[in-house]
């Protein structure tokens, strides 16, 4: 007589290997779904980002007259222009207060250098709105160095830089004493722009654009002003359109985001606009000129 077969219980392995595929299958995609999710609110964010900017743009030239200058720098004796001069303090210092950062801005001794000890405390910190969300470098402060990788200042971080226009910053760095830099763009060394002055027309014409940030790019930007001694010291607070968004060898002084295929920017007109990276380099440069008569087709 045969024994009754007992009935058999739990999975075989083909089975489990078949339900641990299928789990982690659909934990990818949950994962990616949250990614997507909180990019698409980060991309929000740093579009929200722009707007305030571009209105305390609106607001600082309705109070001062002008737009602010891309950054200052002069000597006393004799008086006369100097790319490397006092103060050194960029534009993004000065829109501060409309910025809802009047206590950062009040800590400010503007009589003085950027560059000053007695300005090294306030140059070291960082506001939210100047920070894009989605930028992989999550760190509020950096080490500014120079040339030969020495330090030079611990400076707050920013994701947002003016525009110069199309020009190359080394023709800056270049100038004697009594020379101005002048950017075809909106805000260079000692500018002092009018709204009129943009022959253009406001909304095709970009005046602040992202920059993400990565020490391996070497794209590290702030919000302060000029340090004479660091690398690249106008394109930490400047950006140029001398080359492609989708440069495969980016330059500090390039835009760019941590946005899959987008870098966004203001008009000034207020409105956003959205750049594909591969954006013709002719049209992109047409949106950061001032008075460059082009036409330009959406």
């Amino acid at each position: 007589m045969r024994s009754p077969q007992t009935r058999r219980s739990g999975f075989t392995l083909v089975e489990l290997l078949a339900v641990n595929a299928a789990v982690s299958l659909l934990g990818t995609q949950i994962f990616d779904a949250i990614l997507q999710t909180r990019e698409a609110a980060n991309r929000t964010q740093c579009m929200n980002h722009l707007k305030i900017i571009g209105l305390a743009l609106h607001n600082y030239h309705d109070s001062q007259g002008a737009l602010p200058p891309g950054w200052v720098g002069g000597d006393d004796s004799p008086k006369q222009p100097n790319v490397f001069g006092l103060n050194g303090w960029g534009m993004q210092m000065r829109l501060a207060p409309y910025l809802d950062e009047a206590p950062l801005f009040n800590e400010i001794n503007h009589t003085i250098s950027v560059t000053d000890k007695q300005n090294a405390a306030v140059v070291s910190k960082a506001f939210a709105t100047l920070r894009c969300p989605s930028d992989p470098f999550n760190k509020k402060t950096w080490m500014l160095k120079d040339a030969d990788g020495k330090d030079v200042a611990q400076v707050g971080t920013a994701n947002y830089v003016g525009s110069f226009g199309t020009g190359d910053f080394g023709k800056c760095e270049k100038m004697k004493p009594g020379e101005t830099c002048e950017g075809d763009g909106l805000y260079y060394h000692n500018s002092f722009l009018r709204m009129r002055d943009i022959k253009d027309g406001l909304s095709n014409t970009l005046g602040i654009g992202e920059r993400s940030m990565g020490a391996k790019l070497d794209r590290m930007t702030t919000w302060s002003g000029v340090f004479p001694k660091a690398k690249s010291p106008f394109a930490r607070i400047l950006g140029t359109s001398d080359q492609a968004l989708d440069a495969k060898e980016k330059n500090v002084s390039s835009y760019g985001s941590a946005h899959k295929g987008l870098v966004y920017f203001i008009n000034m007109d207020g409105s956003i606009r959205a750049l594909n990276t591969d954006t013709d380099l002719k049209v992109f440069q047409a949106l950061t000129t001032r008075a460059g008569g082009e036409e330009i087709s959406e």
